[in-house]
């Protein structure tokens, strides 16, 4: 018998915040929400008041040359 866990691996998101998606992209943190905001960078999540981006999804978004995927 199988466990739960083996048969539905899990997948690690590492999520970050404002400041190192700013560092990554070269920009001010400021710039991160007024990009995120008008749907030029990924959304990210919202936690509460919170908001975090997928470190992965920010990689493959400069990795693309800028651009969002649809």
């Amino acid at each position: 018998m199988c466990s739960v866990a083996e048969n539905h691996p899990t997948t690690r998101h590492q999520l970050v915040d404002v400041h190192q998606v700013a560092q990554a992209l070269g920009c001010s943190w400021r710039t991160v929400y007024r990009l995120s905001d008008a749907g030029r960078i990924p959304r990210g999540l919202k936690l509460g008041s919170l908001r975090r981006w997928d470190r992965a999804e920010i990689d493959a978004f400069i990795a693309n040359g800028g651009k969002v995927r649809p």
